[in-house]
């Protein structure tokens, strides 16, 4: 989030927070019911100095295709334009990331309803029946907008004077969290966006990058793992310096869950070493379905024989927190030494086919036809009616033709 509010100070120059200090706030709330005019009269002016004819043109799409006029129609208008003026500007990766134009809508000056849009709640009644439905909007939560609300008014250099009370709550709590941590900062000189010239890239020494990835903090090794699986090097890991080897070991066993799961995508894209690979070969009993997942597709990348992890994989099968389609593709991927499955296999054929699951009942199939399960004696085991064989039959047909 402080990148994006870096770059999005250096697009519009660092005068930009202070010439818009008082007028978005004064926008967002009172005027609620017009928040579709204040987007036109403030925003799109500000944003379509260089062309604003593309601007207004995104913005008059949105507004057509949309009804009403609620918090969530006004945010994702006010994103689409931050989209097109951004790819007007893009000269670099970060000015086409997904998340931009949601960070930008916010540090223009449109927190309260982008916090309000972040987590919507709809009631639909017909007759004597009713339902809540709930879903989210955009890449941040209220809360992270709550940190970025404050990190703006950092910038303008006043942090705060009152105005948040027009938040929602749980991004009320964290801007004033946020406002006491940066106020602190400002206080020892310390600025308020980091140097963009000391942060894990691609342009840094891998031995550094080394160190990030082991460090103690843990936004700086995630953001150094990132980097290094894109470093051109790094296809082989043996030629890298041992003190990269050795800090993806370490990452492996880490006890925060998030840095062992980035060691292990880290692993997947290299060539590991033996030492790496024992260590990704050890599951610990606590560790989430997803990891061991992870652990196990890595494995096979790296051209392991997975096949004697059989009862693990029968357990994530039948995990139903788990995404079952990664899981399938890899079980087939092994191919026939996994055919001791079939049965867990052709069960789920059986209930996605009940519940009319295309994708499932895809997936499901081909991976019966990869480990070459024995349909036909499978079905006896389980005493199927004729009409449960006969829509599996059609379903195994249907993926053959």
């Amino acid at each position: 989030m402080e990148l994006f509010a870096r770059r999005l100070a250096h697009l519009m120059g660092e005068a930009f927070f202070n010439e818009t200090s008082e007028e978005p706030w004064t926008l967002a709330r009172p005027l609620l019911k017009d928040s579709r005019h204040a987007v036109e009269s403030w925003a799109v002016r500000r944003l379509s100095r260089s062309d604003p004819g593309a601007c207004l043109g995104a913005w008059d799409k949105w507004v057509e295709q949309s009804s009403g006029c609620d918090d969530l129609v006004v945010i994702e208008g006010l994103r689409q334009i931050c989209k097109v003026w951004l790819a007007e500007k893009a000269d670099l990766s970060i000015d086409v990331h997904p998340a931009f134009p949601d960070a930008m809508a916010v540090l223009v000056g449109f927190p309260v309803v982008a916090a309000d849009a972040a987590l919507v709640s709809q009631n639909r009644s017909r007759g004597p029946f009713s339902n809540w439905t709930m879903h989210r909007s955009g890449q941040f939560n209220a809360q992270q907008i709550g940190y970025l609300a404050a990190l703006r008014f950092q910038l303008e250099g006043k942090p705060g004077d009152g105005r948040e009370r027009d938040l929602r709550l749980d991004a009320r709590q964290v801007f004033r969290q946020a406002s006491t941590w940066l106020t602190w900062k400002r206080a020892q000189s310390i600025p308020a966006l980091f140097d963009a010239k000391v942060v894990p890239a691609e342009s840094r020494d891998q031995n550094q990058l080394a160190n990030w990835l082991a460090g103690e903090d843990d936004e700086f090794s995630e953001s150094a793992a990132r980097v290094l699986k894109h470093v051109e090097p790094f296809k082989s890991m043996v030629k890298l310096p041992s003190e990269v080897q050795r800090a993806v070991r370490d990452e492996l066993v880490h006890p925060r869950l998030s840095r062992r799961s980035h060691a292990i995508d880290l692993v997947a894209r290299c060539n590991g070493s033996p030492e790496t690979r024992a260590e990704l070969n050890r599951f610990p009993r606590k560790e989430p379905a997803v990891v061991k997942l992870k652990r196990l597709t890595s494995l096979r990348a790296l051209g392991e024989d997975i096949s004697a992890n059989e009862r693990m994989l029968d357990q994530l099968l039948r995990d139903d927190t788990l995404d079952h389609l990664p899981l399938l593709e890899l079980i087939g991927d092994v191919g026939k030494p996994l055919q001791t499955l079939g049965s867990r296999l052709l069960g789920h054929l059986i209930e996605a086919i009940h519940f009319e699951q295309e994708d499932g009942i895809e997936a499901l199939c081909r991976t019966l036809k990869r480990v070459d399960a024995p349909i036909e004696k499978l079905m006896d085991a389980k005493r199927l009616s004729d009409a449960k064989r006969e829509a599996v039959f059609q379903a195994m047909r249907s993926i053959s033709d």
